[in-house]
């Protein structure tokens, strides 16, 4: 799974067979979460905080023109 973007101790990755909707595997201090881009739902939390849930929505939302194109070139066959 590459990782697309780094953004305060926070790594957001995008796994290249998934599937839709378009959404983003967020890692932080041992924790994880899954974040749909479009709709900013969140699910699949696993050892994360909810400050650090909450951080991960906000900055893939501060983020989500570069990780919508990045799931694009990752997924080009698929609508978003």
């Amino acid at each position: 799974m590459p990782i697309v973007l780094r953004v305060g101790g926070f790594a957001f990755g995008i796994y290249l067979n998934d599937h839709p909707p378009a959404h983003v595997h967020v890692y932080y201090s041992g924790g994880s979460v899954v974040v749909e881009l479009e709709s900013e739902r969140f699910r699949d939390v696993r050892g994360m905080s909810k400050a650090d849930v909450n951080a991960a929505v906000r900055l893939a939302r501060a983020h989500h023109a570069e990780l919508i194109a990045k799931w694009k070139l990752l997924h080009p066959d698929e609508e978003t």
